[in-house]
């Protein structure tokens, strides 16, 4: 359950801390996990940071940068951080990434530490931000012909003696791709050009062959048939030995792979019954072949999960079941992630989303996508936010207003935080539209405190100062406890930034007051950090 998933990570974190005071422990712990999207948002030490901007994200990474200096504390060597498929990794992972290895040698850790991070070059349209900490990049390139040899010497090492024939197939036709040689060779082997000779041992996985702790030379032989080889009639591409290995596989492990192919490149036991109640036997026959990679476990998700092999593997499956079974397929995994109540709502409303949309399921996908969007939100990952708002925008209905505003709203916050002040005003204009469609009076007041603050923000301090009064009357009008103390706080946050430090102290402190008679925790933590930042300034 959720409560139980965040009891299980802060017992985790609490040992790193034993060393100093108790109360350190579940501070660090309750932050950071809340970031990682297990809702800690009931903690006292979470709650006063939810409205405060990147207050709690800051703190999160100070967190994380914490674990690992501890992790690392008595080490005699540097440590080595690695992240495979980084052109994969969300916006808040990226910008994490990028914080650590920006800071100065040693730090966070105590101790030198090296971010191997494994990638295709579209890292770069990903995050164009990436290269500006990279301290090196090496490239990999095809394999040269002295390489190409010895891999198939490798490949092929279970041959008594290999046929001429073979070696240079394989060498040429693969043009110097590793993933494309082991490959050709499953093939011949599911083809049977290649027969497994000893049969008390499963055909040598082909990133492994010979290996000793799994496969000895004495336990595994191939003998070459080739009469079956047929090189004429060989996929000339990739893409083709890959489909024609699909193809070669028993019926039931093929609609096995096709359905796993639906849940992603990487996938859980448990999504797969629900998408498919026959394809969970044939999991293990897939690994052995090669097709499929057993997970390591997951502390928080206990579920068996897999991957394939390649990503190139994942497309050719997904692309050869019908898209009507796809579809079907979607929708069955769409109403399962929709469902499913654990500690990662974020994530599963996204991949939700994300199915309902390839389910030719638009409004679902757009509710899901918003839902995940306003979770985010709580985290603070404004790029994530303003990708599943914007779907959501582009999947609602053009006539559901209360859907839409919600919509806009989340994103124009985001777009506010990350700085895309084009982007944010032509959300704050829709958001204006929306306001006089609807009549509401608390759309109207918070479109004014809304304006104010991106005025103030933008340099325009002045007009902000000028807008807020109407802003107070409109959440006075709308009868809001909360949007006028939001109307309070925008307006010395306006004057605070047209300099006007004591009028600034004034309006902050009357809200304030107001806001612990209220009881509104967010906005008095909003408030006395406004007031500190004009004292400061101010120079008292």
């Amino acid at each position: 359950s959720p409560a139980q998933a965040r009891e299980r990570f802060t017992a985790a974190v609490a040992p790193l801390f034993a060393a100093d005071a108790a109360t350190e422990a579940e501070p660090a712990a309750h932050v950071l996990g809340h970031l990682l999207g297990l809702n800690f948002a009931d903690s006292p030490h979470v709650q006063g940071l939810l409205g405060g901007g990147g207050h709690l994200r800051t703190l999160a990474y100070h967190a994380a940068a914490e674990v690992l200096r501890r992790l690392a504390q008595g080490r005699a060597r540097p440590l080595l951080l690695q992240v495979e498929d980084l052109h994969w990794a969300d916006s808040a992972s990226l910008h994490f990434l990028r914080h650590l290895a920006a800071l100065p040698a040693g730090l966070p850790t105590g101790v030198p530490t090296w971010v191997l991070a494994l990638a295709r070059p579209t890292l770069d349209e990903v995050d164009p931000l990436w290269r500006g900490i990279e301290q090196q990049r090496v490239l990999l390139q095809a394999l040269l012909p002295a390489q190409r040899d010895t891999l198939a010497s490798a490949l092929l090492a279970p041959l008594p003696v290999v046929p001429p024939e073979l070696r240079t197939l394989l060498v040429e036709r693969a043009a110097g791709n590793p993933f494309y040689m082991e490959e050709l060779v499953q093939m011949l082997l599911d083809r049977g050009a290649l027969e497994v000779q000893a049969q008390d041992a499963a055909p040598v996985p082909p990133s492994t062959p010979n290996t000793a702790d799994e496969h000895t030379p004495s336990a595994t032989r191939w003998r070459f048939v080739p009469e079956r080889l047929d090189a004429e009639r060989l996929p000339p591409t990739l893409t083709g030995v890959l489909q024609a290995r699909l193809d070669l596989l028993p019926a039931p492990e093929r609609r096995a792979l096709q359905h796993a192919a639906v849940l992603g490149l990487v996938f859980g036991g448990e999504p797969l019954q629900v998408v498919s109640t026959e394809a969970g036997p044939h999991l293990q026959h897939l690994v052995q072949r090669g097709l499929l990679l057993a997970q390591p476990g997951d502390a928080l998700d206990t579920d068996e999960r897999f991957a394939f092999a390649h990503q190139l593997l994942h497309q050719v499956a997904y692309e050869s079941l019908l898209k009507r079974d796809r579809r079907e397929a979607h929708a069955r995994a769409a109403h399962w992630y929709a469902e499913l109540q654990t500690t990662r709502a974020a994530a599963h409303r996204s991949t939700a989303a994300d199915h309902f949309e390839r389910a030719e399921l638009p409004l679902l996908a757009a509710q899901h996508s918003l839902l995940a969007a306003e979770e985010l939100a709580t985290r603070f990952a404004h790029e994530a936010v303003a990708e599943q708002a914007g779907r959501a925008l582009r999947l609602a209905a053009a006539d559901d207003h209360a859907a839409r505003w919600r919509m806009l709203l989340v994103r124009q916050r985001a777009l506010r935080h990350a700085g895309q002040n084009e982007a944010q005003w032509q959300d704050l204009d829709a958001l204006d539209l929306l306001a006089q469609r609807t009549g509401e009076p608390l759309h109207h007041a918070t479109v004014a405190v809304r304006r104010t603050v991106a005025l103030a923000e933008s340099g325009e301090a002045r007009r902000a100062a000028d807008l807020a009064p109407q802003a107070l009357a409109l959440a006075r009008e709308a009868g809001d406890e909360l949007m006028e103390l939001s109307a309070y706080n925008a307006w010395a946050g306006a004057l605070r930034a047209s300099g006007e430090h004591a009028q600034a102290t004034q309006v902050a402190t009357e809200a304030l007051q107001r806001a612990r008679a209220t009881g509104l925790k967010a906005m008095e933590s909003e408030l006395l950090i406004g007031l500190a930042a004009v004292a400061t300034e101010s120079g008292d």
